[in-house]
């Protein structure tokens, strides 16, 4: 079977696909020709898009070389050498041939646009499968400064032992964390997931009653703490902790020289208006107040 060797440029603009359509035909293509006796298949792509777009290019590199039948040329197979392009300067229609120009998204099939076997059933899905084109695919979104160390004090929580908040804290500067912390008893004396709770029970000027664990230390101490313990300057730092910080440690954190605190959700006993007095700037990921049984 005779095979005519014709060269393809893929132009990619926001995830979309420029293709052009013939006078006469009711398939889009890509641009693209037959390269002439004695040029490479660089020089024949980069003559075709001026004769058809009227602009220069820029070629990115080689997608690779897809084998079909030809559409136009029955009994004959076509080698299609494909490039990835980037077109310089603004397209217009220059080539008598071409009759439209269109940018197509995974939702060609449904506006009717009909593509050629090798583009639709090779080429595309290349492009799909090596990220080329992200169709069929959710975008990845990174997550933000913020989201990733509010994750890691997730994570760090998980080593907490007091069932009544298992919280954690992460300290950082300059999108580096410097130390972590979560809430349980003090070194080597046993936690509440081991001997249970040491509650006390605090009656408020108004007459109402609030029970608070008092055998654990908090993770915002805890990382303050770790800090001191090891020589790491905390001094302009974030952190950023599960729920707002209590009195105690708000002092802790005022002192500390932290400037900014980042809570996942409200505590109902927080001392934001010591922390906002101390120069320290609060944010919540969430502004309801956590819940917890006996809170």
């Amino acid at each position: 079977m005779p095979v005519i060797h014709k060269i393809a440029a893929l132009v990619i603009e926001n995830d979309r696909l420029l293709l052009v359509r013939k006078e006469g035909r009711d398939i889009w293509t890509s641009l693209g020709g037959k390269p002439e006796i004695g040029e490479t298949e660089e020089q024949a792509l980069l003559r075709e898009i001026k004769e058809e777009l009227g602009c220069e290019a820029q070629i990115d590199r080689k997608i690779g070389d897809f084998m079909a039948l030809a559409v136009f040329d029955p009994g004959s197979e076509v080698k299609l050498s494909t490039y990835l392009v980037k077109l310089q300067g603004e397209a217009k229609i220059s080539d008598h041939e071409i009759v439209e120009l269109i940018f197509i998204g995974p939702d060609h099939a449904q506006q009717g646009i009909k593509l050629p076997s090798s583009l639709q059933d090779q080429i595309i899905p290349y492009c799909i499968e090596n990220g080329i084109l992200k169709w069929g695919k959710e975008k990845y979104i990174r997550p933000t400064w913020d989201e990733y160390f509010m994750e890691i004090c997730r994570a760090v929580a998980k080593r907490a032992t007091c069932d009544r908040g298992r919280s954690g804290c992460v300290i950082a500067r300059n999108n580096q964390i410097l130390v972590t912390g979560y809430v349980g008893a003090p070194r080597g004396i046993a936690d509440c997931d081991e001997v249970g709770h040491q509650m006390k029970t605090m009656t408020h000027e108004d007459g109402h009653q609030s029970h608070h664990c008092v055998r654990g230390v908090h993770a915002e101490q805890n990382a303050i703490v770790q800090a001191a313990r090891v020589g790491v300057s905390i001094e302009g730092a974030t952190l950023y902790c599960k729920m707002t910080p209590c009195a105690t440690c708000a002092k802790m954190i005022v002192n500390s020289g932290i400037k900014k605190v980042i809570c996942e959700k409200k505590y109902h006993a927080g001392d934001e208006e010591t922390l906002s007095a101390g120069g320290v700037t609060v944010s919540f990921f969430d502004e309801n107040i956590e819940k917890y049984a006996n809170q």
